[in-house]
């Protein structure tokens, strides 16, 4: 009785052995391919993985992949702010995929196929597997300032945090991208979660946007739709609407007037709201208090002014 217990258990883990073995043998199977980050000289795709991952891209001239430009290129996967190797380590353990392409010329169409290649098993995965291929143009031109006058900023457009958890609502999604697509944007923002920020913080700046009539710095105005994204790879992902908000019905943010009247303002962001002139300027998103990103938003600002 024992033996045939015993029999019977190495069968079942033989065979759980065999499952397991070809399961991961099998090639990663990708989705959801999106353009993201697009600059005058460079642009991300980012992906997802049904399994543990790494990628790669192939970036070309021509839609049919014959002139293939990649080895003149700078390709970063999972790229990061400071280079943190752990957010690189856990978005490929999620199968998030996400690769930078740089050292392109502006206002340039580029065609490109994603590689991944599964982390247990080695097999890869091409996709498109053939031409015509998937493009991207770069964009124009980066605008420092978007107008004159008081009622423009030298970058007029700030940053926007969000926490990112897991489905259980504690945990921090690291390895999870933010997304950031803007009504009148030509490509979404993207970020992982804990770059340059404790984690379950993700911080999008939005001056890194362009229109996507002129190529140039998209300059954001308060009204404009903003659809934020928690992309966790093969899990689903959660969107969240917001609109920007009105700073006393000016088209966009007014800034400090001056160097003084800044520091003032940094100085009240550690005192109670009192409706003052400085407290409304700071309150950039007017919910009556001033939070992580009027602070960051008013630093930026004084550090220009230095």
């Amino acid at each position: 009785m024992k033996r045939t217990a015993c029999s019977l258990l190495i069968t079942v883990c033989s065979l759980l052995f065999l499952f397991v073995k070809f399961s991961w043998a099998l090639p990663p199977q990708v989705q959801d391919i999106t353009v993201t980050d697009v600059t005058p000289v460079s642009f991300s795709v980012i992906w997802a993985s049904d399994q543990p991952s790494s990628c790669d891209i192939l970036v070309y001239t021509d839609q049919n992949g014959s002139s293939d430009i990649t080895a003149s290129l700078a390709i970063t996967p999972h790229p990061t702010r400071n280079g943190d190797p752990a957010i690189g380590s856990a978005a490929k353990n999620r199968g998030v995929m996400k690769v930078q392409v740089s050292g392109l010329e502006s206002a340039t169409r580029y065609y490109f196929r994603t590689k991944t290649r599964s982390v247990p098993g080695g097999e890869e995965t091409f996709s498109p597997l053939n031409g015509p291929y998937p493009s991207v143009t770069t964009q124009t031109a980066a605008v420092k300032t978007a107008g004159t006058g008081l009622d423009y900023l030298p970058f007029t457009n700030h940053l926007i945090y969000q926490d990112v958890f897991e489905n259980n609502g504690t945990t921090p999604a690291s390895g999870a991208l933010l997304l950031a697509a803007v009504d009148g944007a030509s490509y979404p923002l993207s970020t992982f979660v804990g770059d340059g920020l404790t984690s379950p913080g993700a911080a999008i700046d939005l001056n890194n946007l362009y229109s996507e009539f002129s190529g140039k710095t998209l300059a954001l105005e308060g009204g404009r739709k903003i659809l934020l994204t928690k992309f966790y790879g093969n899990i689903t992902s959660t969107e969240s609407p917001f609109v920007i908000p009105r700073n006393n019905n000016l088209l966009s943010l007014r800034p400090p007037n001056g160097l003084a009247e800044a520091i003032l303002i940094l100085q009240a962001m550690t005192e109670p709201m009192n409706g003052s002139d400085l407290s409304v300027i700071a309150d950039i998103t007017q919910d009556d208090r001033i939070g992580l990103q009027e602070s960051l938003h008013i630093m930026q600002i004084v550090a220009q002014m230095l």
